[in-house]
């Protein structure tokens, strides 16, 4: 795993926060900052390569996360199941069952090889946020969002 303290140098932290507003899920968007911790908090990666240009590098990075499938997938049958039960949902309840998810130990990781692209931005290389980025950061969501669209 990488040094953490490292990330601040090579991250564009104003892309990283639009995430949750182009994010394909907007059940992190009202997440506090303690409960957003919970979906890093599993975060590994490595450094396969680098391909270095003038201004753009691609890194080839093995990250592993939880599966985001598996959880939104459980979160998403809590809430029909209280729903259903309830005939209504509070958004209160709906929060409390996804920090419900993000903490379970029962959530198996996920790891994939990620394509992760790098900009030059004022001489010093930052991370591009896309959805290649997206995709590694959160194995599975893309998927679970496609799987519900089709």
């Amino acid at each position: 795993m990488e040094n953490f303290g490292k990330v601040n140098e090579y991250t564009n932290y104003d892309q990283l926060r639009k995430i949750s507003e182009e994010n394909e899920s907007n059940i992190m968007s009202n997440e506090s900052e303690e409960n957003q911790k919970l979906l890093y908090e599993a975060l590994e990666w490595n450094i396969q390569s680098i391909t270095v240009g003038e201004d753009v590098a691609t890194a080839v990075v093995e990250v592993t996360n939880k599966d985001f499938n598996e959880i939104v997938t459980s979160y998403m049958e809590k809430v029909f199941q209280e729903w259903f039960l309830q005939g209504n949902l509070d958004e209160a309840k709906a929060q409390e069952y996804f920090i419900e998810e993000l903490k379970s130990q029962d959530i198996p990781s996920k790891t994939q090889e990620a394509n992760i692209t790098l900009q030059k931005e004022n001489g010093k290389w930052k991370v591009k946020v896309d959805s290649n980025l997206r995709k590694a950061i959160y194995p599975g969501l893309v998927e679970f969002v496609e799987s519900i669209d089709n």
